[in-house]
């Protein structure tokens, strides 16, 4: 789904409005891949807590929302304050909006993608170990409150 809205982004683009990528810019999609797998991930950590779709949309949204503003997705943080800058650092969509930025606008080539894709990967594997240790602790504790020996 997202590597067909991607494409569907990039030919509006470049049909409707005109615009011209750099010589690099398929690199976007393993970046665009890597970024769909990190918000899968963050949503099956949302679902893991919430007990309700309504819950589990409105932790999404206070997730991706302040997430978008303090990445750098609606405005540039060139002249944010220190304090934001680094929070910026710790977020994912940072280092997808760089990346992307990287080899669709500035022209840089496969190197640009590396530190993204790593943190990206790193992140998705954390979270899915955290997902799969707070279910086998839910689990394991179901099991041994209902087992009973024959």
């Amino acid at each position: 789904m997202a590597l067909s809205q991607a494409v569907a982004f990039f030919l509006v683009g470049w049909l409707v409005f005109g615009i011209r990528l750099t010589g690099w810019w398929p690199l976007a999609f393993p970046l665009v891949v890597a970024g769909a797998l990190t918000f899968i991930a963050i949503g099956f950590l949302v679902a893991s807590f919430a007990r309700t779709q309504e819950a589990g949309s409105a932790i999404a949204n206070a997730i991706t929302l302040p997430m978008a503003f303090l990445s750098g997705a609606f405005f540039p943080l060139d002249n944010a304050p220190g304090w934001v800058q680094s929070l910026a650092k710790a977020l994912p969509l940072s280092y997808l909006i760089e990346g992307l930025k990287d080899v669709m606008v500035r022209g840089q080539g496969p190197s640009a993608i590396v530190v993204p894709l790593i943190v990206l990967i790193v992140l998705i594997v954390l979270i899915v170990l955290i997902v799969l240790i707070a279910f086998a602790a839910v689990a394991g504790g179901i099991g041994l409150r209902l087992f009973r020996w024959s």
